[in-house]
């Protein structure tokens, strides 16, 4: 039976986040970029039929099944970091935060909406 404690996972990597919400919570869509990151997840967690991987932009709300309680993102940090180059937001690498963004305000859009959004980054976020 599945946790009625669901969440979607974007910028997954090796599912960090994932492991930090422990058992009790069941992912329902995973997103990485990366297939080296892709290839650790599917490591820590077989079969890892959740797992999408393809560009944050090109993740449409088609995608993402319904009910998750939690939409977790850890989005690229370089550009925010202290030891970045801070150029912010608008730059290429951290600026994947706004497609992610794009992707949230659509759920909600289309009556689907996620009631709880975590953004995990760095001091330099704020």
């Amino acid at each position: 039976m599945r946790s009625p404690l669901t969440f979607l996972e974007f910028f997954a990597g090796g599912g960090l986040a994932r492991m930090g919400l422990g058992p009790d919570w069941s992912c329902l869509f995973a997103n990485d970029i990366s297939a080296k990151k892709a290839h650790v997840y599917r490591q820590n967690f077989p079969p890892a039929d959740e797992l999408c991987v393809l560009d944050i932009a090109q993740v449409s709300v088609e995608q993402i099944p319904n009910a998750a309680s939690l939409a977790w993102a850890s989005f690229p940090c370089q550009d925010l970091s202290v030891a970045g180059n801070g150029k912010g937001l608008q730059a290429e690498r951290s600026g994947a935060f706004w497609p992610f963004w794009q992707l949230i305000n659509a759920l909600e859009h289309a009556g689907r909406p996620v009631p709880l959004v975590v953004l995990e980054n760095v001091v330099g976020l704020i």
